[in-house]
């Protein structure tokens, strides 16, 4: 009796010290686990509650650094998200908007339906950055309108139908498709008034015949305050200067596309136009990274938005815009045999105020950053000057702004001055090359002196069939030197020695 009694006792106590053995073993295995949690959270590895993301690309921009998840294997689950318009407003982020009654979130394929007659407006808040699986736009025959007012990550293929406009108002934080886009022909990509369009696409971007990148009159109006940031021809990122009466100006897109965007629709920044009793607004800005540039439609920062200009819209215009292209696959312009149009309003008047040209910058992979073209344009008798350098484009004190860039004036008036150089400092800009295009060409330096670090166009070589020595009255016509020059470098000499 005894001896079983301490047997049982035994026994007890047995158990009693595995089970405290397991617990221990169960805490320690527990804080292995949020150990390793922690260490996958801090290298970007995402958990979804229906698969598995792969460590997270990186995308840094002028507004900082921003994540997009990339599927490691499709997800078990995808959501449908319907619009419904059920809710009291027109926002994303109502549920009752949308069936089934839940805010989408990144596993969602967002769906909005129209049906002939109907338009849908849709709108994501200021203060909400939203990713969702798919954006499918107008499956109707109805029109639709997708305002983005925060930014916006969409990991599958978009597609902007006939019909449908995409608004993307978020630009510190650009907006980004992990996937290609296609402007298909009647659809438009844009930002509303006073915002400013910012978009990555990883893939490719494609806009079609009649598609479009439309930021037409989207910049400042007559009763705008105005808050212009400093010039730059390099990366272009300011509103058209302001109109006046109804007259508003160009908008701004800065796009940057790893593959390559083809153009055969349009990408506009133009102003209203002039004419009709008041100055137009100035061409808007188009900032463009991209592998290739392709297609065989346009980009315009004018000041009047109709492509032909007529003498409605031409008279009584402010300055055109900026255009820059960056490729980052192609070393060439090949694959691009579309326009550029960053011209001044077309002035029908000739008793002063003409409308300058603006800049187009082109540069390829095989340029040194910051070592393109710089093309100033204008198909006008009649023009204002366009000033060099600009403040944004840095320093102008040190001379340095522009050492790698090659000029070229074809039938504009080029000015070579600042305000913001001081008066009793002598004036020098250092180029890489000028050429001189078209007889109505013209360079003013205003008593500066401009340094040529190449002899291509030496003299003015090309320009016209001679140089300075041959016709120094033809070269005065082109070149205004008031007290300037324009230096090239000094052939040197070639010495054999045996």
């Amino acid at each position: 009796m005894i001896l079983s009694e301490f047997s049982a006792t035994i026994s007890t106590m047995g158990v009693f010290f595995v089970m405290k053995r397991l617990k221990s073993y169960l805490i320690a295995l527990g804080l292995i686990i949020i150990a390793l949690l922690i260490i996958f959270l801090r290298q970007g590895v995402g958990f979804h509650i229906f698969g598995e993301y792969e460590k997270a690309d990186q995308y840094t921009t002028g507004g900082g650094k921003i994540s997009v998840p990339h599927w490691q294997g499709e997800p078990l689950e995808i959501v449908e998200a319907t619009w419904t318009d059920g809710g009291a407003d027109d926002g994303f982020a109502t549920a009752g908007n949308w069936a089934p009654v839940v805010v989408p979130d990144e596993t969602a394929v967002v769906v909005l339906p129209s049906m002939a007659g109907e338009t849908v407006s849709v709108s994501i808040p200021a203060d909400r950055p939203t990713v969702i699986r798919g954006l499918q736009l107008g499956s109707g025959a109805g029109t639709v309108r997708f305002t983005a007012n925060s930014p916006l990550i969409v990991k599958e293929k978009v597609e902007i139908p006939a019909n449908a406009t995409v608004a993307l108002n978020c630009f510190d934080t650009p907006n980004v498709v992990s996937n290609d886009v296609v402007i298909k022909s009647g659809g438009a990509l844009t930002h509303d008034g006073l915002k400013k369009l910012n978009l990555v696409v990883t893939g490719n971007l494609t806009i079609e015949d009649g598609g479009a990148i439309d930021v037409n009159e989207k910049g400042y109006g007559p009763k705008d305050p105005v808050s212009y940031m400093p010039p730059s021809l390099f990366e272009p990122i300011d509103f058209g200067v302001q109109g006046d009466n109804t007259k508003y100006s160009g908008g701004v897109v800065k796009l940057e596309v790893t593959g390559t965007l083809t153009v055969n629709g349009s990408i506009d920044a133009c102003g209203t136009g002039g004419g009709g009793g008041g100055w137009s607004g100035g061409g808007g800005s188009i900032w463009l990274t991209v592998g290739t540039l392709a297609g065989s439609g346009r980009l315009r920062a004018h000041p009047c938005k109709n492509p032909n200009y007529p003498a409605a819209d031409g008279d009584w215009c402010k300055p055109g815009g900026r255009i820059a292209v960056y490729q980052r696959v192609a070393t060439n312009w090949d694959a691009f045999s579309g326009t550029m149009n960053a011209d001044g309003g077309k002035r029908n008047r000739a008793d002063g105020g003409e409308s300058p040209a603006g800049t187009i910058y082109l540069e390829t992979a095989a340029d040194q950053p910051r070592c393109g073209e710089v093309i100033i344009r204008s198909d006008h008798t009649i023009y204002g000057e366009t000033l060099l350098p600009l403040a944004g484009d840095g320093d102008i004190e040190t001379k340095t702004v522009y050492t790698g860039v090659k000029l070229t004036v074809d039938g504009a008036n080029l000015g070579i001055t600042n305000s913001a150089w001081a008066a009793s400092v002598p004036h020098t800009m250092n180029i890489r090359d000028i050429d001189v295009q078209t007889s109505r060409a013209k360079v003013n330096l205003h008593g500066a002196t401009l340094k040529v670090s190449e002899t291509t166009h030496r003299g003015g070589r090309d320009w016209e069939g001679w140089t300075k020595s041959d016709k120094p009255a033809a070269y005065a016509k082109h070149v205004v030197e008031d007290g300037g020059a324009i230096l090239w470098p000094t052939p040197g000499l070639l010495l054999f020695v045996k």
